[in-house]
């Protein structure tokens, strides 16, 4: 059985995450906030996106949501 990628698996399902979430996560995380200087933390955006913070560190680093730009 192929592995599933993008918004057919199985944690879209239970996170509710879509490619163009996992593209603005990235974004917002490369971003800094012009009032503070600084990106957001992966707790912060775990928080915004109703997800883990480990999910973030994922998809900021690619282990998850690989095939996405």
């Amino acid at each position: 059985m192929p592995i599933q990628k993008g918004e057919g698996h199985y944690v879209t399902k239970t996170t509710g995450l879509t490619e163009a979430k996992v593209r603005e996560i990235r974004q917002k995380y490369a971003t800094p906030c012009p009032h503070c200087h600084r990106p957001p933390s992966m707790k912060e955006l775990a928080a915004l996106y109703g997800v883990s913070s480990v999910s973030i560190h994922n998809i900021i680093h690619r282990h998850s949501w690989k095939h996405v730009e």
